[in-house]
């Protein structure tokens, strides 16, 4: 999970210094796509970790 955050900040910085809009859009784009790939493992890390707990 830690690289895919890297990924994130990556995707960020080449947005804002990138000029050509359309790049922008398709960097924003797979920001976001990872963005909710994160969201999706951390969501998974924590159910699995409660249901450890649970046991």
């Amino acid at each position: 999970m830690r690289e895919l955050g890297i990924i994130i900040a990556i995707l960020t910085g080449l947005r804002d210094k990138t000029e050509d809009e359309s790049l922008k859009e398709q960097i924003w784009s797979l920001k976001e796509e990872a963005a909710d790939t994160f969201e999706k493992l951390a969501n998974r890390f924590l159910i699995t970790e409660q249901s450890l707990d649970n046991v």
